[in-house]
């Protein structure tokens, strides 16, 4: 089955591409079918696995691209650009494949379809809920996440309230069926935090106002329906540090903040039957401003007194440490190649060999917002311009890119990786996509 899903269509399509380049519709793998070392190609707004009947997972966002980084030839296949002219520098762009959703700064949901030769904006008007209806009630939320992809269903999170309607493309359904639920009286939804989406239950930070400390909060299906009530047996343990987001694939250990110090804490979760166990692991904080960068049971990351340090975690607990190298003050992003961990610091890219640590080489002028690593290891940065610039992790000299991630300069606020293309938000509301080769 890794023909086009499209009926009118039927070529053969690359998986890996994530779109039809006959009928320009979006495509979306099973997951459950490649485990059993089969391809099945699916709609992208679709939510089942048409052959095994498995939910589809929304794309996952990635610093790692398929395609090669490879200066001899054109690196990006397509890129398409759409400027939505408002400011949008709160949220994150979202993707369901199909679709891409932004929340602007003035709290207006943009809905843009996302076809192999295309990005247009969508006209959400529908006969039984028009635009004005559904843009009032969002402004009436005031939002403080970005939206969330959950089955078939859009989520929005206000302070106190939530918002959900469905996303199904069935014209009855498109943005129908829609409910607003009350988070409980001790509850507040954490602002600018990581939603953590599972195949039965979406995770949410919250703030517990009695006594200002922090939980994570499982939300069911059936919660979000409005089928059954909000229970505090669906809450974890309480803890001081504040949860960010997400840094495994699993959720099994998250981001977190120590508002008291600033500093950052790797948080473990447990995830039973009936209840979430949240504990700090055991190991001295972190430098909050570089996210770590997890692979498998392997955690990267730079220390309070600046050490770029290698953790092997496992169920919670740190069984080895590595510590790789110094890094100054001014570290702002990390990215791990197959060989080499690249830290950038100000206005350069330091380059330390995976294994003894050692500093291998320091790429100068490069003021990245993000980055991104190809199977080979090359790199591709993003400069703070929104130039886009692709390094060879060699030779960081050498280095290739005609491509910008923004054409009036403006930096670019959000951008990641999902499937062979890259996305990017700039913060002057310029939504662009980049396929690779």
């Amino acid at each position: 089955m890794n023909r086009c899903p499209n009926h009118h269509c039927r070529h053969a399509c690359e998986p890996n591409q994530g779109f039809c380049y006959h009928c320009g519709i979006s495509i979306k793998l099973c997951s459950s079918c490649q485990q059993n070392r089969k391809i099945t190609l699916n709609r992208a707004d679709g939510f089942y696995c048409r052959r095994c009947g498995s939910v589809l997972p929304a794309p996952k966002r990635s610093q790692e691209t398929i395609g090669i980084f490879n200066n001899n030839k054109k690196a990006i296949l397509s890129s398409l650009k759409l400027a939505l002219n408002e400011r949008s520098d709160s949220f994150s762009l979202i993707s369901s494949q199909a679709k891409l959703w932004v929340l602007t700064s003035n709290n207006s949901l943009r809905i843009i379809s996302n076809k192999a030769k295309q990005l247009t904006l969508d006209q959400i008007n529908t006969g039984r809920l028009n635009v004005d209806e559904l843009q009032t009630a969002i402004k009436y939320l005031e939002p403080i996440t970005s939206p969330v992809i959950f089955r078939d269903r859009l989520i929005l999170f206000g302070l106190k309230k939530f918002l959900s309607f469905s996303i199904h493309p069935n014209e009855n359904r498109w943005l129908q069926n829609r409910e607003e639920i009350t988070l409980p009286e001790n509850w507040q939804a954490v602002f600018s935090s990581d939603i953590t989406c599972r195949i039965n239950c979406v995770e949410l930070p919250i703030k517990l106002m009695e006594n200002r400390q922090y939980a994570l909060a499982r939300l069911s299906y059936e919660v979000i329906l409005g089928k059954i009530p909000i229970t505090p047996k669906i809450l974890s343990n309480e803890t001081e540090f504040l949860p960010i987001g997400a840094l495994d694939s699993n959720g099994h250990y998250y981001w977190a903040k120590d508002l008291q110090t600033g500093l950052g804490r790797i948080l473990s979760l447990t995830r039973q039957e009936t209840n979430l166990l949240l504990k700090p692991i055991n190991y001295s904080p972190f430098y909050f401003f570089v996210r770590p960068v997890m692979i498998n049971e392997r955690l990267y990351a730079v220390t309070e007194d600046f050490r770029l340090v290698e953790l092997i975690l496992q169920q919670g607990e740190v069984t080895r440490q590595r510590k790789i190298n110094q890094v100054s003050r001014g570290a702002h992003c990390l990215v791990v190649t197959k060989d080499k961990i690249v830290v950038a610091v100000h206005q350069s890219l330091l380059f330390f060999d995976y294994q003894t640590g050692e500093l291998l080489n320091i790429g100068q002028d490069i003021d990245p917002t993000h980055l991104f690593v190809d199977p080979q290891g090359n790199l591709l940065a993003i400069h703070r311009t929104g130039k886009l610039l692709m390094l060879n992790s060699a030779q960081p000299l050498e280095r290739w890119g005609t491509e910008d991630a923004s054409i009036d300069d403006s930096r670019v606020y959000d951008a990641f990786v999902s499937g062979n293309s890259l996305y990017t938000l700039s913060e002057n509301g310029e939504v662009c996509r980049f396929d690779f080769n």
